[in-house]
């Protein structure tokens, strides 16, 4: 019997945002390797190599035509590259201003926006395995809130729920762009944070960095942003806007246990508690799609999948 090749590009979305949660996790140990940048200069940096990378991936995706699909993304693509490029900010800030745990709750909120964002702007409709993933991963990260919210800051907590809201109204901008290509929207979220972050450092504590802190820098841009962002982008064209972000979380439990592997640093049991609850919303999403998908549209419908 042949499947349904929307079920297919369905299949493949999704696995596709998940592995781009996988990619962005990277970047958590490769942050720990830098000596002695300012955030304005890490942003920089790190904003240039999202450009070039991405440079890269559209002059090989369309040749000489670059310009011309650049214009045809249009406005969507930039509307949604603003956005990208204002969660690119406030997230390193919340990270840098506010414990971890503080900056993953914040974050983790951006599914329930990404639902709400969805329902209101694209009538997506939100069924109820949809919600309870949804409040199982704001509950694991409630756990992992744990201690470190009474030593967070309004100012990093603020930082960290732009990014969340940023980031929501993102992935529904994706959405919203699906039947055209919005790899462009990720360039375009390089350039205005790199552009923001380079005006102010310059006129602030300069742009010098060391070349292992510009490295790591390109490092982090081009495999764990322009790479997981790209996935992320690439996969929202078959994914609805509720369940992207969900499917994307690994990314907050996978970031702690690659900088255990690399340096040592124990997760605290909260945490660890926390990002179980995370990874089994992730899987309960992941599987009750999957299983809606096998049984056809009507059980898609009742998912949170898109509708008609």
């Amino acid at each position: 019997m042949q499947t349904d090749p929307s079920i297919e590009a369905y299949r493949r979305g999704r696995l596709t945002v998940v592995l781009s949660g996988v990619v962005m996790s990277l970047g958590a140990p490769l942050v720990r390797l830098l000596e002695e940048a300012t955030t304005w200069q890490f942003l920089t940096y790190r904003s240039f190599a999202i450009v070039v990378m991405l440079s890269v991936a559209l002059l090989w995706r369309y040749r000489l035509a670059v310009g011309a699909e650049l214009v045809r993304s249009g406005m969507t693509a930039v509307l949604a590259g603003l956005l990208l490029g204002v969660t690119f900010v406030s997230i390193v800030f919340a990270l840098l201003s506010t414990t971890i745990a503080n900056a993953l709750f914040m974050l983790s909120t951006a599914p329930l926006l990404t639902a709400l964002l969805g329902h209101f702007f694209l009538g997506e409709a939100v069924g109820r395995f949809s919600w309870i993933a949804i409040g199982a991963a704001l509950c694991g990260a409630f756990v992992m809130l744990g201690d470190g919210l009474r030593h967070g800051d309004a100012f990093g907590d603020l930082a960290g729920l732009t990014a969340a809201v940023s980031f929501a109204g993102y992935s529904v901008v994706l959405r919203a762009g699906k039947n055209q290509d919005m790899l462009p929207s990720v360039f375009y979220g390089g350039l205005f944070s790199g552009i923001t972050a380079a005006v102010t450092g310059l006129l602030s504590t300069g742009l010098a960095a060391s070349a292992w802190d510009v490295g790591v820098s390109f490092a982090y841009g081009s495999v764990g942003i322009a790479g997981g962002l790209a996935l992320y982008t690439l996969g929202s064209r078959h994914v609805p806007a509720v369940e992207l972000n969900v499917l994307s979380l690994g990314e907050m439990v996978l970031a702690p246990l690659w900088v255990l592997i690399a340096f040592a640093e124990v997760p605290s049991v909260t945490t660890l508690l926390g990002g179980t609850i995370i990874i089994f919303a992730v899987v309960v999403q992941a599987s009750s799609s999957w299983l809606a998908a096998e049984a056809g549209g009507g059980g898609r419908r009742g998912l949170g999948v898109m509708a008609g």
